[in-house]
């Protein structure tokens, strides 16, 4: 399998509102910040206009992939949903 297109900021509104909904949707797991705050929610990267950040330190990450940014992920996650 070949590396997944990826996509970097900035990101517009769409982008951000599907990201943080992927972020939460536990189709897979969500991107997470490498420095310890307890547990996996506190972990959790949010998407901003400028980038993925962590909310409880200045750790930040530049890509996603695009299948998380343009929504197309939903339907795959609906689709197994079914099975």
């Amino acid at each position: 399998m070949g590396q997944q297109p990826m996509t970097q900021p900035p990101w517009n509104r769409d982008q951000i509102e599907s990201l943080n909904e992927f972020q939460q949707s536990g189709f897979m797991h969500p991107f997470t910040c490498p420095n310890n705050h307890g547990s996996n929610e506190a972990r959790t990267l949010r998407a901003t206009h400028n980038g993925w950040t962590c909310p409880n330190c200045e750790y930040t990450q530049g890509w996603a992939h695009d299948f998380m940014a343009d929504g197309s992920w939903r339907e795959v996650h609906a689709a197994n949903a079914i099975r």
